[in-house]
């Protein structure tokens, strides 16, 4: 898991869970986002077509926001061009 170096997720008590999950934790900078480039992605992509859907309905964006991310799990990924699914 990627996940940025804020109180909530350098907590011993997440990182415990964590490990007795198996799961190896990474931290980036807050300063620096650009270091965690898969979320990076994903949030771009979510931006851009919550822009483009909504034009002045900004306070939509709920509404359009699960839509959004069903085309972003169905469609296949560059770099494995495989789905989410």
């Amino acid at each position: 898991m990627i996940t940025d170096n804020d109180l909530q997720f350098t907590d011993r008590c997440l990182n415990e869970f964590l490990e007795g999950l198996q799961i190896r934790h990474r931290m980036t900078s807050v300063e620096h986002p650009q270091t965690n480039g898969q979320a990076e992605a994903r949030n771009n992509f979510i931006l851009k077509e919550l822009k483009r859907r909504l034009g002045q309905a900004k306070g939509s964006w709920p509404d359009q926001l699960p839509e959004i991310l069903w085309a972003y799990r169905c469609t296949p990924q560059s770099s494995t061009k495989e789905t989410l699914f």
